[in-house]
């Protein structure tokens, strides 16, 4: 072993020392010194000045010590230290060790598996060929991890952290650091402060950590967490998996079958292309699917969802949320809370679930389910479906021929225009038709139905409802209960059907049949037909000329038919009109003359007049015995207001 030395006494000297094939010790002490190592392991010290110093072959160890000195390992397993001074660091070949110490050092790991340490200040470390670990400790450091799987430590300060091709593996410590994987499958650690991360090519794994982070994905099919602090994820192209995580978050699929966790605080997701799956999570939470079939969930928080291009499925989970399916055939759930929900354009479906929610179709043949709370549904445009369920509901159907299906409670159902179709179901429901050819139904309940506009069919059905035809030529079915039913313009046809029904027929030529019970039927404006039917019935014929039917539909009962009073009859413009089915007796007749009809001067004459017919005192008889002692089935049936004089041309026979 041979100890080589330089000048020690005076810095005037600048050294060139050489070693021998023997294992060195060469030391340059003052002056700016260039040392050689040579062959063999070597030990070179710089000393103090500007120096350079070259390994040579062999596993050496090289200090640069006081000075902006270069150091060269060269060939062999190397450790160069550069101490004090802006040093430059270069391994060579072999698996070197290198730390710049003091100073803005510039280090090259060279061939071979290297560690390079950057030590305090700025430095720049660049890790080239093979698996190499740069720690840049403190300072603004640059890293270059170059070719292989590499490992990058920034620590302190701010730092730009680059792992180039190969798996490698980024930490970027405290700091605002910036990180970028480049080609390979990358991890890349952000640690404290303000970061941003880039995973480059292929699939990366990138964690944000501590701090509001921008994390990049980048190529690949990449996992992005954004830690603590209010972070921005990009997944960029690939089938990317995003965690916000905590703070307020914004993550963004880019292309590819991407996942979005939004985390804790109010985020910001969009899916960009392919079918993306969004989770809001904990927060005020913002999605957005983007083009492709979506699946997205609010789940906790006041959340806005939008469907965006595609056939995407919805959930906004607990609390008060937006949903909006935008393009495509979506399928919305509000799930709990008031939500609103809007299926915007094609064919959707919504449902309400939990809550007082708000339910739009927008565009297309949608089907629209309320379910529990009290809702409000409108179809808009397109034939759709709505089905309010439980609880107070309103339904509009919109333009289209709509089906609204109220369900329990009391409802307010709209057709709008189109032929409708409108069931109110369990409870006092409110429906109205609208424009166009409408169809309604009550339900149980004490109901409210309005045909408005068109050629509408309304049935009341079970409970005591009002019935409105409005205009146009309507037909009103009572049902059960006391109902009040009203024809409106044009001509319309109105049964009361079971109960003490009003009927009203309103302008127009109608028809009123009243059915069982004690009816009242008012004709109106017309020439219009009443029929009274069962019952002790109160027939006004109003303006026009009139015709008041009698007809039970089976055999006269004095029982069943009562007796009708006959409140505005006009002889010679209105007429009575019987009915062979319930006055049997005149089944060979086909017009009532002298001997079939009569007048009796009172009401004990009735019984022994030879006529058929019998009228006395404003009150009319069906005599089926014609004469014999008694009225045999018949009975008085009807009594006329103001007791008109009437002839046996008032009267028509109906076969």
């Amino acid at each position: 072993m041979a100890y080589i030395a330089g000048d020690q006494v005076s810095d005037k000297f600048d050294d060139s020392l050489t070693g021998g094939v023997e294992d060195d010790t060469i030391n340059g002490f003052t002056g700016n010194d260039t040392l050689r190592g040579a062959a063999g392991a070597d030990s070179l010290y710089g000393g103090e000045g500007d120096d350079q110093i070259y390994g040579g072959e062999g596993n050496d160890q090289i200090y640069g010590e006081t000075g902006n000195d270069r150091l060269y390992g060269e060939l062999g397993n190397d450790v160069l230290r550069g101490s004090q001074g802006g040093d430059f660091l270069d391994g060579g070949e072999g698996d070197d060790l290198l730390y710049g110490e003091a100073g803005d050092d510039l280090l090259d790991g060279g061939i071979g598996k290297d560690s390079l340490y950057g030590g305090s200040d700025n430095d720049r470390l660049e890790g080239s060929a093979d698996d190499d670990l740069l720690y840049g400790e403190v300072g603004n450091d640059t890293l270059l991890g170059g070719e292989g799987s590499d490992t990058l430590t920034g620590s302190d300060g701010n730092d730009s952290l680059a792992g180039e091709s190969g798996d490698d593996q980024l930490d970027g410590g405290s700091g605002s650091d910036i990180l970028l994987g480049g080609a390979g499958n990358d991890s890349l650690y952000a640690g404290e402060g303000n970061d941003a991360l880039d995973g480059g090519e292929n699939a990366d794994k990138l964690y944000g950590e501590a701090g509001n982070d921008t994390v990049t994905g980048g190529a690949g099919d990449d996992s992005l967490q954004g830690g603590e602090g209010n972070d921005s994820l990009d997944g960029g192209d690939g089938i990317d998996l995003l965690y916000g995580e905590v703070g307020n978050d914004t993550l963004l699929g880019g292309a590819g079958n991407d996942e979005l966790h939004g985390g804790e605080g109010a985020d910001s997701l969009e899916g960009g292309e392919g079918s993306d799956t969004l989770y809001g999570e904990v927060g005020n939470d913002f999605l957005t699917g983007g083009a492709g079939n979506d699946s997205i969930y609010g789940v906790e928080g006041d959340d806005v969802l939008k469907g965006d291009a595609g056939d995407d499925y919805l959930n906004g989970g607990s609390d008060n949320d937006s949903l909006d399916g935008g393009i495509g055939k979506d399928t919305l759930f509000a799930g709990e809370g008031n939500d609103t929900v809007s299926g915007g354009d094609d064919e959707d479906e919504l449902f309400g679930e939990a809550g007082n929610d708000r339910l739009f179709g927008g565009l297309g043949n949608d089907s629209l389910f309320g379910s529990e709370g009290n809702d409000t549904l409108s179809g808009d445009d397109g034939s759709d479906l709505l089905y309010g369920e439980f609880g107070n509901d309103s339904l509009l159907g919109g333009a289209g021929n709509d089906a609204l299906y109220g369900g329990t409670d009391a409802d307010t159902l709209s057709g709008d225009s189109g032929d409708d179709q409108i069931y109110g179901e369990v409870g006092n429901d409110s429906l109205l038709g609208g424009v166009g050819n409408d169809s309604l139904y009550g339900g149980e309940g004490d109901d409210a139905l309005r045909g408005d506009e068109g050629d509408d069919r309304l049935f009341a059905e079970a409970g005591s409802d009002v019935v409105s035809g409005g205009q146009g030529s309507d037909r009103l079915y009572g049902g059960d209960g006391n109902d009040v039913l009203d024809g409106g313009v044009s001509n319309d046809f109105l049964y009361g059907d079971a109960g003490s029904d009003l009927l009203t027929g309103g302008k127009g030529n109608d028809f009123l049949y009243g059915g069982t019970d004690n009816d009242t039927l008012i004709g109106g404006v017309g020439n219009d037909r009443l029929v009274g039917n069962l019952g002790n019935d109160s027939l006004t014929g109003g303006k026009g000329k009139d015709r008041f039917v009698f007809d039970t539909d089976s055999k006269f009962s004095a029982t069943a038919i009562g007796v009708d009073m006959i409140r505005d009859f006009k002889p010679g413009e209105d007429k009575i009109i019987l009915d062979k089915t319930t006055f049997t007796a005149l089944k060979s007749v086909k017009a009532l003359s002298d001997k079939t009809f009569a007048i009796a001067a009172n009401p004990k004459a009735v019984a022994t007049s030879p006529a058929l017919i019998v009228y006395s005192s404003g009150k009319l008889f069906y005599n089926s015995d014609r004469g014999k002692p008694g009225l045999g089935i018949g009975s008085n049936f009807a009594t006329l207001t103001g007791r008109p004089a009437l002839t046996a041309s008032d009267f028509v026979i109906s076969p």
